[in-house]
């Protein structure tokens, strides 16, 4: 009778915390999209295969958006009018691993910052 009672309680002890964690877990179908604003200049563009690659200024940094969902902001009339080389803001969402881009706007040109004197003796 013990051993029954004991496989019991430790059955019912099991249980308790496995349902504790699958609970904690994220629901299915409830994950969030995440949204966001990222501004640079359009280093590449595919238009057939819906790619545009945006580069921050004077950084290694680059975004690859997904362009089938983009609709043509402020500054253009036609999203096919982006050309490799403009300043761009782009609102976007990412989604099952991929970033699509909602909306394409032109953006304002980065102020160039003025160059630091160098010191004769840093040569």
């Amino acid at each position: 009778m013990r051993k029954i009672g004991f496989t019991l309680g430790l059955f019912l002890l099991i249980s308790f915390f496995a349902t504790g964690t699958y609970s904690a877990g994220p629901a299915e179908g409830k994950k969030k999209k995440a949204e966001g604003v990222y501004a640079g200049v359009v280093a590449e563009l595919d238009q057939k295969a819906n790619r545009m690659v945006v580069a921050q200024n004077n950084t290694d940094l680059a975004m690859v958006f997904n362009t089938s969902k983009a609709k043509d902001g402020s500054g253009y009339k036609e999203l096919s009018e982006v050309k490799v080389g403009d300043q761009v803001k782009v609102k976007f969402e990412a989604k099952a691993g991929i970033i699509y881009a909602l909306d394409v706007s032109k953006g304002e040109k980065p102020v160039a910052k003025a160059k630091q004197p160098t010191h004769p003796a840093a040569k």
